[in-house]
This record gives structure tokens, sequence and C-alpha cells, in this order.
């Protein structure tokens, strides 16, 4: 355990312009050793204030090969003894990282004569037990001629990096957690907290205002979906505090098979994270965690950017909420969530597609409040709206001289399947004899029955045309008589009752 504080030991962040949230200001650490009392520093590790980050985007060939040259450097300083009797200039530049597996970075310090040495420091991003994101140097003076007679380093750290924003404050002003200094001296270690520190100010100020993007697409041979979110956001907002994501129910739905590979190695997506600070995305993989009853996603990025986000998964209300976020900004976010059996989600096709709802806070405690359609694409085609049946060219011949002729055409209806059967009822004053004389269109057989014609195709038809001659009909004497003295017709002339081939019965006069 590192002994309390000392108060020879000193750790001091100061700019002469403040600390603007979000900003990038210069500042000035000021680390004064306890080495009179505890003898030669060794090891020292300066973490500073959450969301106190660097960008290595504004020259990405400094991590790639080192360079001595003002394009990649970051800042200077005295190293002093005793007195502040000034030992050594320094002079840092961003070099590639010590362990590429582990660091983010390296930080090369070149002390000036007489002294004419390089340290090297591992800059790492380590996650807190908060969940946000902390600045960690690392480097060890044990080898260093004037470590027996170090008592003080100043360094001042640059705004700009090969004239661009190099420093990033934090935007939130209201964490409590503070820089600190800990160093391994010959007698012990002292850990000491950073006074005066880095203290944002105006982070209500900052804009936040966050938009969202949503798709799915199902699986052709199974109910899973994959689904992408896309949070974007423009340079210079406010980081994110918490997110919560509502996905569209019933279109998309927990998808149990997705159990399988819970807490497991298995991803059931991958996340892509870009930031401002870094040359390119940070990308990751999204698993299953939690229990079937409370199941989370949890993100994770691989080192030397380690990062783990948890998503509390809300199987009432359909939503993911991922709280505690790091204060780190970020220009967009994808997350796919993958198909196949074990995907996270499943689509119905029923209805297919909804809203998707988003709820961001940001770190200055701005809420803010997005809604998008999400299409479920791969989903059949809605059924078409069919058109009933038509009876059509009817004809009743014949009555005056008692040899009733009937003819119709019966066609199926706009969209609609092909026709089955049709069963033909005639007017008052006419009945069926037989059916010697009844013709139809197509391969079919007939029936009769209780006083009705039966038609049943042997194979679907668009369309049917039916001739029923005097052999198969019979006429009342009181309908020959009124067709003698040209009376009118019976209305209807016939009645058809017709059945598509996808069982859908119509019945049709005319």
């Amino acid at each position: 355990m590192p002994a309390l504080a000392s108060a020879d030991q000193q750790f001091q962040v100061t700019s002469p312009s403040g600390f603007p949230a979000g900003g990038n200001p210069s500042y000035t650490t000021t680390q004064v050793l306890d080495s009179q009392n505890m003898g030669a520093p060794g090891k020292v590790r300066i973490t500073l204030a959450p969301g106190v980050l660097a960008s290595l985007a504004a020259n990405p060939s400094c991590t790639k090969t080192t360079q001595y040259t003002d394009a990649c450097k970051i800042g200077q300083g005295t190293a002093d003894g005793p007195g502040d009797v000034p030992l050594a200039s320094l002079t840092a530049y961003l070099v590639p990282p010590p362990d590429p597996k582990t660091d983010a970075a390296g930080i090369d310090l070149l002390t000036g004569p007489p002294a004419n040495q390089t340290t090297h420091v591992a800059v790492d991003l380590v996650q807190t037990a908060s969940g946000n994101v902390a600045s960690v140097l690392k480097l060890d003076l044990s080898g260093n001629p004037i470590a027996g007679q170090l008592t003080k380093m100043s360094l001042t750290v640059n705004s700009t990096l090969n004239g661009k924003p190099f420093t990033r404050m934090p935007t939130n002003c209201n964490v409590t957690d503070h820089s600190s200094l800990t160093v391994e001296y010959a007698k012990g270690t002292e850990t000491t907290p950073a006074s005066p520190d880095f203290k944002p100010t105006g982070c209500d100020a900052l804009p936040f205002s966050p938009t969202l993007s949503a798709s799915a697409v199902k699986d052709a041979h199974d109910d899973g979906a994959e689904v992408v979110t896309t949070q974007t956001q423009g340079p210079g907002e406010a980081a994110g505090l918490s997110t919560s994501l509502q996905l569209p129910w019933p279109a998309l739905s927990t998808n149990l098979g997705a159990l399988a590979v819970q807490n497991t190695t298995t991803p059931v997506g991958s996340a892509t994270a870009a930031s401002p600070l870094q040359p390119a995305p940070l990308v990751g993989n999204a698993y299953l965690t939690g229990t079937p009853i409370a199941p989370t996603l949890t993100l994770l990025f691989p080192p030397p950017v380690a990062l783990k986000l948890v998503g509390t998964v809300s199987l009432n209300t359909h939503t993911v909420t991922f709280s505690a976020l790091p204060d780190v900004p970020q220009t967009s976010l994808v997350v796919k969530l993958f198909g196949g059996p074990h995907a996270a989600q499943a689509a119905n096709c029923a209805p297919p597609g909804g809203i998707a709802h988003g709820s961001f806070t940001g770190q200055n405690g701005v809420i803010v409040s997005v809604s998008t359609p999400l299409t479920v694409a791969g989903c059949p085609p809605p059924p078409k709206h069919h058109g009933a049946p038509r009876l059509s060219r009817v004809s009743l011949a014949g009555l005056a001289s008692g040899k009733p002729r009937l003819s119709f055409k019966v066609a199926h209806g706009t969209n609609a399947p092909k026709l089955r059967s049709l069963i033909v009822s005639l007017p008052r004053g006419l009945l069926f004899l037989s059916k010697r004389g009844i013709s139809v269109s197509g391969p079919h057989r007939l029936r009769l029955t209780g006083g009705k014609l039966t038609i049943t195709l042997k194979r679907p038809l668009t369309a049917v045309t039916v001739r029923i001659g005097s052999a198969a009909l019979a006429e009342s004497t009181q309908l020959e008589r009124l067709a003698r003295a040209h009376k009118a017709h019976p209305k209807p002339l016939v009645r058809v009752t017709a059945t598509d081939a996808g069982g859908s019965r119509s019945s049709l006069r005319g």
C-alpha cells in the first residue's frame, strides 16, 4: 500500500488560461519530489484527472516512428535540484508506444546537458472504477544520472501539436476525482493528489446534440435479425454520460436463441467508435451477459484502448441503457447486433418496422431525446388487396318459346387466387332438369342437388364460361306466358357462389 501523502511531495497543475470545458489549453504539471527524505526516485506514475486527454490524431505519424522534430514536440520544462537549482532542460516528444499491446502512446523526455538522457514514458488510457477514462503516464528515473539530485520536475504541455489541437479538457465540471502523483523512492512509496488541479469551467455552455439512425435486416431462413444503431455527434460537443435506446416492438423482440451464447466468448455483435482524438476508430465486440431474466449487453474494446461498457437490458420496455459512460469525445458509435440463430433480436415482420427512440444525457447534464424510423428489410411484401370475382355476359333467352337458355361468365378477382368451383342458382320460374345440355369452359365435374348446379373445376382457372341449354332447364307456364306477353324477365337472372383456390367464397348476382 502506498504511504500517506507527505508534505514534502507535491503535485500541481496550472494553466494561465484556465481549463475551459472541452478546450485545449496549455498547462503545466509540477512535481516536487521528497528525495531528501526518501532517497532517489525510481518509478513514477502520474494519473491525470478523468477526461483530461490528448489528441493522437493531431499528428498520427508521431506514434508510428520516433521523430524528434517540432511536428512531434508536445512540451518543454526543467529538472531542478535542491534549492530549485536547474539541473537540466526537458523537451517532450510524442513517440510510438513502448509496448503497442498495452500502451496508447509514448512520450520521450529528452534531458539537456549535462545529462543528455532520454527517458521513455508510457501513456496508458485506464478505465476507472466509475467507468471514466484517465490518462496514466509511467516512467522510470532510476537509470537517470541526475535522479539522485532531482527534487523537482516541471513540464508545460503545448495546447497544439503540428498546428492542431492537442490537449483536451473534460466536459463534466462536477467530477471530483483528482490527478495524482505516485513515486517509488529508495526508502518507500508516496502518493499525492494534485493541488491545484484541473478544474474545467463552462460545461453547461457546451453543445450536446446527438443524432440516431437505425436499420434492421431479417434473416432469410429464421426469425433472427441484424440490427444496426448509429449515434453521431458533431466535433466540439460534450461527451455522453448515458445512452438509452429503445427498439420498436413488436417489429423487433428479444430472441431466446441468444441465451445459448450468454456469458460466453461468442459475440452477438460488434461496436465501432470514432473519436476526434484517435487516428482510427476503435473496434470491439458486443456480448450478451447477465442472466436470462436480467440480461446485459457488454461492449468490449481491446487494448491498448481497453474499454468496457455495460448496458442494462429491460425486457419490459425493450430498451438498453448504458450509464456512467467515459468522458471521451466521439463522433460516432455504431453497434451492430448480428443476425443468425443466436441473434440478440428477432423480427416477425408483423409489423415490418416502427420507431426507434433514443434518450441521451451529456456529461454537462443536457438531455436530448430523438426518434428515428426503422424498417425491417427482408420481410415479405404485404399481401395485396384481393378483388372479388366478377359475373358478366349474363344472358337468358328462349323463355317465350318454352326453350330457355342461360349463359354467363365468371372471372377471378384482381390479385385473387383462381376459381375453384361455382354454385349456380336459377331465378324463380326456372329449374334444373338434368346435366345434359350444360357446357363449361375447362375440365370440370357437375352435380345437381337441392335445385342447384355445382361446377367443380379440375384445375383452378382465371375465368369460366357456362352455357346451360334448354335440355337442362324447365320453365314454368307462368314464366312462359309473361315472356310471350313481352313482360320483363325475372331479376336477377342468375345467382352464382364462386369459391377461389384460397377458399374464399363470394356471392354474385347478374
